[in-house]
């Protein structure tokens, strides 16, 4: 009797090992048509780009060499804004690591840094022409560059009462800066492209997206190591409108031929400015939570007679007003 009841408990075994390994094998078969599914409909077409920056440590980093195949994307992403603690990126959303956007196919985007902090190489976002638009849109009215956003809330309260025009400087930042605000410079047509491309790769409407910074760096001038992203500690007040900080999209408006890079010390990976291309890079990781490694820096250009522009826009997580 024994003997028996030990054959049929091995027998019973073999049975359930059998339907477990049916249903684990059916399951994986099933997700993997799943996932075939979606990423097809993602990758109808295809858009060939032919690579520039083959010079630069981004381009040895890259898996796609100078020659890349860009994949039109036909699904547009959009955040759940009313999650907070969810923000994935296009490339998860699609499962793809590089694109070409589904309003501007010409603008492709290539995952570089899947991990802290998540970056994006963008290319072609404006024409020569567009950019420099809005380099002389700016020009008359840049002035030297702040960071009372990276201040305490009390010395920046202590500040403005003491002389309500004053802005905090600091020797971590050197460059000079503006706002495109007035209705002519938000209606710029390089302005509006910039703007829409900044929305579609992150996923949100151009509401949450704050007004566009252009900063102007001449030879030695340099941002210091900062992150964008607000503390709650040291300003909480930045919260009131529109939220935490969760991505930036730079585009370099003038290419600089010797520094002048951006530059992600803590990763390290570094991007040298080439006109109308850009990088993105979120200051939150997937669950919402502030990336200390998106921690980044403006370098100085090292070129006499040459000038770093560029633009930058800040995307919040909700609404900006």
């Amino acid at each position: 009797m024994a003997v028996k009841s030990k054959a049929a408990r091995i027998s019973f075994l073999c049975i359930l090992f059998a339907v477990f390994g049916t249903i684990l094998f059916l399951n994986i078969n099933f997700y993997s048509l799943r996932a075939s599914s979606q990423r097809s409909l993602g990758e109808v077409s295809e858009f060939k780009v032919t690579r520039h920056d083959k010079s630069d440590k981004m381009a040895s980093d890259s898996p796609l060499g100078t020659t890349a195949i860009f994949q039109v994307d036909t699904v547009p992403f959009r955040l759940n804004l009313d999650n907070e603690k969810y923000y994935p990126t296009i490339a998860d959303f699609l499962g793809k690591k590089t694109g070409a956007l589904m309003e501007r196919p010409s603008v492709t985007w290539e995952l570089m840094n899947d991990r802290q902090p998540r970056i994006m190489y963008v290319r072609n976002i404006l024409t020569p022409e567009q950019a420099l638009s809005i380099v002389e849109a700016a020009r008359p009215q840049v002035e030297a560059s702040v960071v009372g956003d990276q201040l305490p809330e009390l010395f920046r309260f202590k500040v403005r009462f003491k002389n309500p025009q004053a802005q905090a400087k600091s020797a971590i930042r050197t460059s000079s800066g503006t706002f495109l605000q007035s209705p002519e410079q938000v209606h710029l047509p390089g302005n509006q492209i910039l703007r829409q491309v900044a929305a579609a790769i992150v996923g949100v409407p151009d509401s949450n997206i704050e007004a566009t910074q252009v900063l102007r760096y001449e030879k030695g001038q340099f941002y210091r190591e900062h992150p964008d992203y607000f503390s709650k500690f040291l300003h909480p007040s930045n919260f009131q409108n529109g939220g935490q900080r969760i991505a930036t999209l730079f585009c370099w408006l003038t290419t600089v031929s010797k520094g002048g890079h951006s530059t992600f010390p803590r990763v390290p990976m570094s991007f040298p400015p080439i006109q109308g291309n850009g990088v993105l890079f979120y200051s939150v990781d997937k669950s919402g939570i502030e990336d200390e490694y998106s921690f980044h820096s403006g370098e100085p250009p090292e070129c006499d007679n040459c000038t770093k522009w560029l633009a930058v826009l800040w995307i919040r997580q909700h609404t900006f007003k």
